[in-house]
């Protein structure tokens, strides 16, 4: 896993329609590796000062921390609510086998090259040695 931290995110959605069509984009674009959709459920929370009582469908998506906030922007952008409820829980333990896996399904984002990450670097490299 090189480092990655595994997490398990939780959205709720107001239908199934909605759970599923969050479930598709997530696997689709590669932001979750699962997606469980569980419900429904009977939610009670507070909104805009009058307190609401629901059913809702909880979809949870398995995932990693480099992954989180390009998942978080993908649920704000298909989402009916206008403050979905998109929450990560860190994954303390997971089967090796099973974090590889999930690991080949959530691609990790490009690295940043050496020069960016270490402007020491870029000097030694323009210098032609070995920054070693």
């Amino acid at each position: 896993m090189g480092g990655r931290s595994p997490l398990e995110v939780h959205v709720s959605a107001p239908s199934p329609e909605s759970a599923k069509r969050l479930a598709d984009v997530l696997i689709e674009e590669r932001l979750a590796g699962y997606v469980r959709v569980i419900g429904p459920m009977f939610s009670v929370f507070r909104w805009r000062e009058e307190v609401e009582a629901t059913h809702e469908y909880l979809v949870i998506a398995k995932t990693f921390d480099d992954a989180f906030d390009r998942l978080a922007e993908r649920v704000a952008a298909e989402h009916p609510y206008d403050v979905p409820e998109v929450v990560a829980v860190p994954i303390a333990r997971v089967a090796e086998s099973y974090a590889g896996w999930l690991a080949a399904q959530v691609p990790a984002p490009p690295e940043l090259s050496v020069a960016e990450a270490d402007p020491a670097c870029e000097a030694t490299a323009h210098r032609g040695g070995t920054g070693a």
